[in-house]
């Protein structure tokens, strides 16, 4: 199959022929599945999410489309040409990548774009496919294929990357950029969040931000919507601090205390506690490790810890060989 370059603007696929060739899979599976496709996803479940908010429904493909889903993610989706400032589920882009543009900047204002999969209707995803050069069968059996209950599901793999995709086409990106250039504003998106940061108050342009949103299809979350924070507050979005130590992204401390505890409770009565008390139900040092891996990458201070788990292991391990009825 001819290889498509990296950022390319649009799919043109011009046939439904053309579009079976390009995810190597016969036309006449993907019209089945997608005459069928609400027979191929588990029944909606409940995610929780933080106790003060209401729980995710996520809609997750079963194996045939699943399978699918991806080839249609990695064929043609992933490489689709996304604006800088769009970060999520994208190579060599992070969390971390979101936030340092933001690091020590004096003032803040951190947007949630309500329910933002299931916003994005049949027909906005219809509109997508359709603007990218696909013809009408095509944009259709796309659709078709990633859209579940008329939205974009929560837990299919093609959600993601249309959901940045929306971002793009539907102007969102372009405008708030547009605007935050201006107005000399740092902007970058990051799933549902939207970061914007300034050397000076902003305060008076939230309004016109919003109503960008609202023009575009989409709303703001008023609850998770804040003020714009100043440079006597902690500047905290997307699971970090953006104003640690004055210029550094690091996890909050509540994370680092969560890990300082963990760690005590492994250094008192072993790795198996935390699966005794329902902390993980795999392994508990992989799963302590990744945590600090995670916190080590936003900030590398934070790769003290590593040791802190080994001497923790280690007084555990000997305490342990010391007790009767135990070998050394």
């Amino acid at each position: 199959m001819r290889q498509r370059r990296v950022g390319h603007q649009s799919l043109n696929i011009r046939s439904l022929d053309h579009l079976a060739h390009c995810l190597g899979v016969p036309l006449r599976v993907l019209e089945e599945l997608a005459d069928h496709v609400v027979w191929h996803y588990n029944p909606t479940t409940l995610r929780p999410k933080k106790l003060s908010e209401k729980p995710r429904e996520i809609d997750a493909p079963l194996a045939r489309l699943k399978h699918i889903q991806r080839r249609i993610n990695s064929l043609l989706l992933t490489d689709l040409w996304l604006p800088d400032s769009i970060h999520a589920y994208r190579r060599r882009r992070s969390i971390k990548t979101a936030a340092e543009p933001h690091k020590g900047r004096p003032f803040l204002w951190v947007a949630d774009i309500r329910q933002f999969y299931p916003s994005i209707s049949h027909r906005h995803v219809y509109a997508m496919f359709f603007k990218l050069g696909c013809t009408p069968d095509v944009a259709r059996l796309l659709t078709m294929l990633t859209t579940h209950f008329h939205r974009l599901p929560q837990g299919a793999p093609t959600s993601p990357s249309l959901a940045n995709l929306y971002l793009r086409l539907s102007g969102i990106a372009a405008r708030i950029g547009g605007l935050a250039a201006r107005h000399r504003l740092q902007v970058t998106f990051f799933g549902d969040d939207i970061l914007l940061s300034s050397e000076q108050p902003f305060q008076g342009l939230t309004a016109h931000l919003a109503q960008i949103v609202e023009d575009c299809g989409l709303r703001l979350h008023p609850g998770k919507t804040q003020p714009v924070v100043g440079p006597g507050e902690r500047h905290q979005a997307i699971g970090v601090v953006m104003n640690s130590f004055g210029t550094d992204v690091d996890v909050p401390k509540s994370y680092r205390r969560q890990l300082r505890t963990l760690i005590r409770l492994v250094g008192l009565h072993g790795p198996g506690a935390l699966q005794k008390l329902g902390v993980t139900r795999a392994d508990p040092h992989a799963y302590l490790r990744g945590k600090i891996t995670f916190a080590a990458y936003m900030n590398p201070r934070n790769r003290a810890f590593f040791a802190s788990v080994d001497e923790a292991l280690s007084r555990w391990t000997e305490r342990t060989a010391m007790q009767p009825g135990r070998s050394a």
